[in-house]
């Protein structure tokens, strides 16, 4: 039997959203495909016009509670995800993540450095966002390092058509620390309605660190393998096995971006407003805890 899709993780980017899947995924009483963590069914038009029944051919073994989808686009894409997901199915939960959205905004383009899709330094990212350059799909998916910490106008739209009480807010700065995860995730399965006193195993994935083989890196990425296996393996295999090697292929040194204080001041204004907003959807004091109070 195929099940539908009745949970949404929907970002947002580099803000613990693969582990979270990864860990409510070993959940008895969830159903998380590994292979769909961020497969943007509903923001991607390639993949969209397949059809939802596409979809949910990934849920056949859904017999439970609990059918999730992670994609961390539908947060930043919010005006076609929204319409869309509540077409698809009206009665979901969504689950957000959230970060300090300039702790966010680093993160993001040290993983696009690591992975081969960045190349410019982050002051240089900025600048060419700014100046409105950014106009392919995949350039405002990876490289708007501010726009996707615009979270209050990408969240609004979300509680508008789905209410505030099916959504629920994690933040990545407890979601990561050991003395509060625990408590976070039975948050989590209390939203959820599934057994809160599930021992998850945390594991922390996707972490923008640096790769230990730069060779194998370029291989992954840049080389063509990937666009030569694409037909020959179906999504389920390629997903988990690109994403077994890559997180084999992450080292243990962090990659670090340093900015100046002119640069971090410039961020704080930009910032500001909207984590103000943020925090009165939320009701979360996220002006304390990202240190944007004056």
């Amino acid at each position: 039997m195929v099940k539908k899709i009745n949970t949404f993780l929907i970002g947002a980017q580099k803000a613990g959203t693969t582990s979270l899947y990864d860990w409510l995924g070993q959940h008895p009483q969830v159903y998380a495909p590994e292979e769909l963590k961020d497969y943007h069914f509903f923001t991607n038009e390639n993949f969209f016009k397949k059809g939802t029944k596409h979809l949910e051919s990934f849920y056949k073994k859904g017999d439970t509670d609990i059918a999730l989808h992670g994609a961390v686009n539908y947060m930043y894409f919010h005006h076609k995800a929204c319409e869309r997901i509540q077409d698809y199915n009206k009665d979901i939960k969504i689950i957000i993540c959230l970060r300090n959205p300039i702790k966010r905004a680093t993160s993001a383009y040290n993983y696009f450095k690591r992975t081969l899709r960045e190349e410019n330094t982050f002051e240089q990212a900025i600048e060419a966002e700014l100046k409105g350059e950014l106009n392919t799909f995949e350039q405002q998916s990876n490289n708007t390092y501010l726009q996707h910490g615009y979270y209050a106008k990408q969240i609004q739209p979300f509680i508008n058509m789905f209410r505030k009480e099916n959504c629920h807010f994690v933040l990545f700065e407890e979601l990561i620390d050991k003395q509060k995860q625990q408590n976070v995730m039975k948050e989590v399965c209390d939203f959820l309605g599934v057994d809160n006193s599930f021992q998850f195993k945390y594991v922390h994935l996707n972490a923008s660190a640096q790769p230990k083989s730069k060779f194998y890196n370029y291989v992954m990425r840049k080389s063509g393998l990937t666009k030569i296996l694409k037909p020959l393996l179906p999504l389920r295999y390629r997903k988990r096995l690109g994403k077994a090697l890559e997180q084999k292929n992450i080292g243990d040194k962090k990659i670090e971006t340093t900015i100046s204080q002119s640069t971090q001041k410039f961020l704080e204004q930009k910032f500001r407003h909207q984590v103000i907003e943020t925090a009165t959807l939320t009701g979360k004091d996220l002006e304390q805890l990202w240190g944007f109070r004056n």
